[in-house]
């Protein structure tokens, strides 16, 4: 697999051809906003590529740099998206590409990802899928921080990646400052208060 970062035009091509059937209504962010982020140089996008050139997977990620309460810069990175197109889905594909994916960030101190809350599956087959995208994550490196959000209705855990040789674990309040870091660079004020909360 080839992974490479992509520009603008292939993001947007992206979003439109795959993310849309991907992930659905309430967990898509509008492509405004996307190419908005991008331009303030606050998003990035990689795809992994077969042999051919086809798209196998693909992440999108949302730089949120700050500076924490310890006075300290903390270069922190969301994942916003992450798939494998269908054709290539339990393959191992998906695992592949979040190993190195973490070898694309060296500059990052926190890298951390919304996984949808097991907690609030609807019934079994939603349980089982929440469990599957869970364990994935657990299964590929990342830890699970305890660390809750609710994003406009919808609940998710906090997991984080381990970036590097001299990576160590974030504590729960770190974690949770990162979080709303993220989101109030994402959200005015009154939709952070009324749409967001971080656990």
């Amino acid at each position: 697999m080839k992974i490479k970062r992509l520009n603008l035009s292939e993001i947007k091509n992206i979003y439109r051809r795959y993310l849309v059937r991907d992930f659905p209504l309430d967990e898509r962010r509008p492509l405004t906003r996307i190419v908005k982020y991008f331009r303030e140089h606050r998003y990035e996008g990689f795809g992994g590529y077969g042999e051919a050139g086809e798209l196998l997977c693909y992440a999108f990620f949302m730089r949120c740099d700050y500076t924490a309460q310890s006075k300290k810069r903390q270069r922190t990175c969301l994942f916003d998206y992450l798939a494998v197109t269908e054709k290539y889905r339990d393959a191992g594909v998906g695992s592949a590409f979040l190993r190195h994916l973490g070898q694309c960030f060296p500059r990052t101190d926190i890298m951390i990802v919304e996984v949808e809350n097991t907690d609030y599956a609807e019934d079994e087959a939603d349980l089982a899928t929440k469990q599957r995208r869970m364990d994935f994550y657990l299964r590929n490196g990342m830890r699970d921080t305890g660390v809750t959000v609710r994003v406009w209705g919808v609940e998710y855990r906090i997991m984080e990646m381990a970036l590097g040789e001299d990576w160590r674990p974030h504590t729960a309040q770190e974690i949770r400052e990162t979080c709303e870091h993220a989101y109030r660079s994402m959200f005015p004020p009154m939709l952070y208060d009324h749409y967001i909360l971080v656990r």
